[in-house]
């Protein structure tokens, strides 16, 4: 059995520095957890998910529309095997918060993360999607 831990500096600009720490476990097979910590520059605090990335319900309803269609095109393009057909995407999107599943990257983009076989088979990593809350998402 292998465990270790590691930290690593994700974004560091004028507005933002993240970390990302992260828990590598192997035995037989592996998986990696990581948590990404975002600290605001200007005001030297610690950012919250609810109070400062996305801030409405509708927000979310955005975020879950944005990564759900990404998914989708991956998948019919033959980039990748997102688990679209079962609740696992929507309980592991209801969990981002709590289990710090997101940062800002370089350029300021909000980043929602998934660990190792929360959204897809393990093979896929950790999947990432760079969304706007803010964005209209086009309903069909």
């Amino acid at each position: 059995f292998m465990y270790q831990y590691t930290w690593d500096v994700v974004t560091d600009n004028d507005d933002y520095f993240v970390f990302r720490t992260s828990w590598f476990m192997a035995a037989g097979s592996s998986t990696t957890l990581n948590e990404y910590w975002n600290l605001d520059k200007k005001t030297g605090s610690l950012l919250d998910f609810d109070a400062d990335a996305v801030t409405s319900p509708e927000e979310m309803v955005t975020i879950r529309e944005q990564i759900y269609a990404e998914m989708l095109r991956a998948n019919e393009a033959g980039e990748c095997v997102f688990w679209t057909e079962d609740d696992a995407f929507d309980a592991a999107l209801g969990q981002v918060r709590y289990l710090n599943h997101w940062y800002y990257n370089q350029d300021g983009d909000l980043v929602i993360t998934f660990d190792k076989y929360e959204i897809a088979p393990g093979v896929m990593g950790s999947p990432e999607f760079t969304v706007d809350p803010k964005a209209s998402v086009s309903r069909h």
